[in-house]
């Protein structure tokens, strides 16, 4: 795996999910496999920062999906199922738009590289 990451662009990219840091009844696969995708992109971002690569997770709430629209659908009326599901999301898993900054980790570079002690 590290090679491959290695071997292209500098930039890497793995989706995981906020269900990951709470947990939800019935999916305990899905979860399970999200908080891999975080650990998988924490140990690949400190093995590969020396080289000039980022590896990052993007953590998004609920997406429009045919799963989801599956789970709304089973409902009698899904039309107030789906206000329901609005109505209860925390607004901080809302996303608008990503930004990536190129420069907003060096410290962990540095620190990685031993030339600064963590504080």
């Amino acid at each position: 795996m590290l090679a491959i990451v290695l071997a292209s662009r500098p930039e890497k990219f793995a989706i995981s999910s906020t269900v990951f840091h709470t947990g939800t009844p019935r999916f305990a696969a899905y979860t399970t496999s999200k908080g891999a995708v975080i650990g998988l992109t924490r140990c690949l971002a400190a093995d590969v920062v020396q080289h000039g690569i980022r590896v990052n997770a993007i953590c998004p709430g609920t997406v429009e999906t045919p799963s989801l629209e599956e789970r709304i659908n089973v409902n009698a009326d899904p039309v107030a199922a789906r206000a329901a599901f609005i109505a209860r999301q925390p607004p901080h898993v809302c996303v608008n738009e990503v930004v990536i900054s190129p420069t907003h980790n060096r410290g962990y570079l540095r620190l990685m590289q031993g030339r600064q002690q963590p504080s």
